[in-house]
């Protein structure tokens, strides 16, 4: 699945949301990601998107959803376009579509999406451990860049409750 999507997608997006309905969409898809059931949360994010289509932290949260649901990679695609065509700087949709192009062996245009989310936030911890991922995919990686990719997917795993599977990672990144 698509690797690049966090915690960070978590950002409040309540001020922006102008309707008793939107706001009651929001809740029910925030309530369904709390109790990690990402499926029931792209429902109401769809319909959230139709009706406030110009708040591009529905369509993050809504690509997070999808991905952690294991959703189509063309489904994730399409919510990170969702939020480039509403804000063309965000950082972190391009990460995420940078980081499916890299799992696509898309190595050009990784490196592409991925330069520019980096110029655009530079301190962002998944941008700087998709690079990394990107140099190892190349061969050019240095010890920390390996080290940075076992903590980045130690960390996705434990987002889509594989625990286990997450804790072995991180181990391997810091031994």
């Amino acid at each position: 699945g698509v690797s690049v999507l966090g915690a960070r997608f978590n950002a409040p997006v309540e001020q922006f949301l102008r309707t008793d309905e939107a706001r009651r969409l929001w809740a029910a898809a925030d309530s369904a990601m709390a109790r990690r059931d990402a499926p029931a949360a792209t429902t109401p994010l769809r319909q959230l998107a139709r009706i406030q289509p110009n708040v591009p932290a529905v369509y993050r949260r809504l690509a997070q959803a999808l991905t952690l649901s294991g959703a189509p990679r063309a489904q994730v695609r399409d919510a990170c376009l969702a939020v480039l065509r509403v804000n063309p700087a965000d950082a972190t949709a391009l990460t995420a579509l940078g980081g499916m192009a890299l799992e696509e062996g898309k190595t050009a245009e990784a490196e592409r999406l991925l330069r520019v989310a980096f110029e655009l936030a530079p301190d962002d911890s998944l941008a700087r451990e998709a690079l990394a991922r990107l140099e190892e995919q190349a061969g050019d990686t240095a010890a920390s860049a390996a080290g940075e990719s076992l903590l980045y997917r130690g960390r996705i795993e434990m987002a889509r409750g594989n625990t286990a599977a997450g804790i072995a990672l991180l181990k391997r990144a810091v031994a």
